[in-house]
């Protein structure tokens, strides 16, 4: 009981920081249904103009996590005045919604580099007193690893102006750690 609180008040921290990083009226914000969705018009900024989130991570890394084949249920660019910020979500198929696992990506591209340190360090404050802590050496500028080694994996890494959050919420005996850190690992190389 105490986790599930612990995770929920992490994840309304998440969204509040999110919030509060930049205005809170968004200049754009698109949604995709899938990873083939061309954008590039719909979006009137300088921004990114392609859902590079979707060639950082794409759904044979999700399958990969896992463990068996799966879809992209959700996908989302919103760019606001400090922050470019990619969402996108890979469910299971198989199984019901009690027994699918999902692994979450979000990638935040802060105009700062300080609000992007700011963001890492807020929320690694909130997991590194927790057991399955463990920080990250080598990946990106800082990272770290947190889990409770039955219902979730989270990796959070920061590169310079680049924070990326990826999150398995229910391990089934498919989930792979070893390909969710992998995955990680490629991110890092690539930002």
């Amino acid at each position: 009981m105490k986790m599930k609180i612990f995770i929920l008040f992490v994840l309304i921290a998440y969204s509040i920081l999110i919030a509060c990083s930049s205005s809170s009226k968004p200049d754009n914000e698109i949604k995709a249904t899938g990873p083939t969705r061309d954008i590039s018009k719909a979006v009137s900024t300088p921004r990114p103009t392609t859902p590079d989130h979707l060639k950082l991570v794409t759904l044979e890394d999700g399958e990969k996590i896992l463990g068996e084949p799966a879809h992209i249920t959700d996908s989302m660019m919103s760019t606001q005045p400090n922050i470019v910020v990619y969402k996108s979500t890979y469910t299971a198929n198989a199984g019901t919604e009690a027994t699918r696992g999902n692994v979450y990506f979000v990638f935040e591209d802060y105009k700062h580099q300080a609000d992007a340190e700011t963001k890492y360090a807020f929320i690694k404050a909130s997991n590194e007193a927790n057991a399955g802590f463990e920080e990250l050496k080598g990946l990106g500028d800082e990272a770290y690893f947190h889990t409770d080694k039955k219902n979730f994996y989270f990796i959070m890494l920061r590169k310079k102006t680049k924070v990326v959050a990826m999150k398995v919420s229910k391990i089934t005996p498919k989930t792979s750690e070893k390909a969710f850190r992998e995955v990680a690992e490629r991110i890092a190389e690539t930002l």
